[in-house]
């Protein structure tokens, strides 16, 4: 690990783990995408349409 080399003897394991400081994710690169709202709005324009669709269907076509 690092510059250290050596040999694993067959039948043994090792289990090296990278300590690393603690830090925020601006810092290691990583971003914070936000949120998909995708299916929110498709619910709400889907209740919409059929609020409306069903409104219309019912207008008495002799309503001015």
């Amino acid at each position: 690990m690092g510059d250290e080399t050596g040999t694993i003897e067959a039948g043994s394991s090792y289990r090296l783990e990278v300590e690393t400081e603690a830090e925020s994710p601006a810092q290691n690169g990583a971003q914070y995408a936000g949120r998909n709202h995708f299916k929110k709005v498709a619910i709400i324009l889907l209740g919409a349409g059929t609020v409306i669709a069903i409104w219309r269907a019912l207008v008495s076509p002799d309503k001015p």
